[in-house]
């Protein structure tokens, strides 16, 4: 999918029919069914592409006048014809798709009168904005090292997970046009998309922070079988022969990956009174400070009063 320019691109590949003799007939009989198996290709593919961060496209067109509509705009695609190859008796080209327009009017959430951002915060918020005195021409969120990826629908949330932006927010012909969103890799080509002004745009840029639901998800997905949030950081965990599937997996998904690394976790731990839980805790700083050593692994458990007091005498 090229969500910057919204299409949909999916190959197709075919072998021409052995009776076909003549050159120009095996030629036309064999882009023929490499665009059969293209269109069966998309119709798979299409179903896939994400509306918002939970559902498909498939899983929205549950409904037969959907359905429906979702074929005949397939069937509608076009051949991009620079992608026509034949090579060792293989016929390959591709489909293009349009995102934006039927295809868009067909899945998009139908807002009939568009809500407006909410206008005040309630009491319980304490944030204050302060902008300067000319006018913003466009939100732009830099969403790179998140586990965010792009959709046709895309919401914007708070911190308090209320929505202040979404499809409904969105004129209903910007947003089957022109996107409820616009993507783009380079955040200094986002600044100045036409979306946003161009060269004269004056974009307010602010960073998108990781929703842990959705990152623990994502996790899930991709093979962790436990996970546990430490100071705002996802720790997921893996058995050994699956961890790099695991890294690259969340990688793939556009999450920051902090570190990856092999350990030993304790099956039962042990509780410490406090004097043997300091004797303990002096024990591994001198094991730490020894060269030799490359990694200390514990079942300890330590009392918290003892690990903050340990803490501040060590400091």
């Amino acid at each position: 999918i090229d969500w910057t320019n919204g299409t949909l691109t999916v190959f197709g590949e075919a072998a021409a029919p052995a009776d076909a003799t003549n050159a120009a007939r095996r030629r036309l009989a064999g882009f023929r069914a490499a665009r059969e198996t293209a269109y069966r290709n998309l119709v798979g593919i299409a179903r896939e592409v994400p509306l918002d961060s939970r559902t498909r496209v498939g899983t929205a067109a549950l409904a037969d006048d959907m359905r429906m509509k979702l074929e005949a705009l397939i069937e509608a695609a076009r051949v991009d014809l620079d992608s026509r190859q034949e090579r060792a008796g293989l016929f390959r080209l591709a489909l293009k798709l349009e995102l934006r327009g039927r295809f868009s009017a067909a899945v998009l959430p139908d807002a009939s009168v568009a809500r407006p951002p909410p206008g005040e915060l309630p009491s319980a918020d304490s944030l204050l904005l302060f902008t300067r005195s000319e006018s913003y021409t466009g939100l732009v969120v830099d969403a790179r090292g998140t586990g965010l990826s792009p959709c046709l629908a895309p919401r914007i949330v708070d911190a308090s997970g209320r929505v202040i932006y979404s499809a409904a927010h969105a004129g209903r012909n910007c947003a089957v046009y022109d996107g409820v969103a616009g993507y783009e890799k380079d955040l200094q080509r986002a600044a100045r998309s036409p979306r946003l002004g161009g060269a004269r745009a004056r974009s307010l840029v602010v960073e998108a922070e990781e929703d842990p639901d959705e990152l623990t998800l994502l996790a899930i997905d991709a093979g962790a079988d436990d996970f546990e949030t430490i100071d705002s950081t996802l720790h997921a965990y893996s058995p050994p022969d699956t961890l790099e599937a695991l890294r690259s997996a969340m990688a793939d998904c556009g999450a920051h990956v902090r570190s990856s690394e092999l350990t030993m976790v304790p099956t039962n731990t042990v509780m410490l009174d406090d004097k043997t839980a300091k004797q303990t805790l002096n024990l591994l700083d001198q094991l730490e400070e020894l060269d030799d050593t490359q990694k200390i692994f514990s079942n300890a458990d330590f009392p918290d009063e003892v690990l903050n007091s340990y803490g501040n005498e060590s400091g």
